[in-house]
């Protein structure tokens, strides 16, 4: 059998927009009693519909998500391969970017823990205007690495991930996770 154009591997692209937790990092976050606090123990997108929350709750949730986040530092680990892949990455030049759901505080201080070297550019819910699913959180991923999108790869572990990738016309792989408490997402 013989593969011909326009045959497409993600080892051929020019730059990796990579989520964080699951992907590089993983820090086994438990959401339940965020989501029982404050939304009745019902699986919301915790995110989108704090739109929903009065102002105070809203503040009231972006500090307790913070300090689970925070919190997990402590269990991080590096996901296997992970480190390898970004010494690749680095050692042959290829541009990558992290865009993450997360604090980039977390991120750093989980990367600093389990020995991951941040690229240039990472993008978390505190420091970027657009959070994934938005695709112009990967537009701009890729306008910081001088890439088109439609040479950049995402690896996600998320729904969030392939909806933003989709939307932003850029390829997606997706980290497939065999544990229980995700087969329903």
């Amino acid at each position: 059998m013989t593969i011909t154009k326009p045959f497409w591997h993600p080892s051929n692209s020019k730059a990796f927009i990579l989520d964080w937790d699951g992907v590089l990092a993983e820090t086994k976050l438990d959401f339940s009693d965020i989501r029982k606090r404050y939304y009745g123990g019902r699986k919301a997108l915790l995110l989108e519909e704090a739109s929903t929350l009065t102002e105070s709750d809203r503040k009231s949730l972006m500090k307790d998500l913070r300090e689970l986040e925070m919190a997990g530092t402590e269990r991080a680990t590096a996901v296997p391969g992970a480190i390898e892949l970004t010494e690749k990455l680095y050692s042959q030049k290829i541009p990558f970017c992290i865009v993450s759901r997360n604090t980039t505080e977390s991120i750093e201080a989980v990367a600093k823990k389990i020995g991951i070297k941040l690229p240039e550019h990472v993008f978390g819910r505190d420091n970027s205007t657009n959070i994934k699913p938005d695709p112009r959180s990967f537009l701009l991923a890729a306008e910081k690495m001088r890439v088109l999108p439609k040479d950049c790869v995402a690896i996600g572990d998320f729904l969030y991930d392939l909806q933003c990738a989709r939307r932003a016309g850029i390829r997606a792989v997706l980290v497939q996770r065999d544990e229980p408490e995700w087969e329903e997402w």
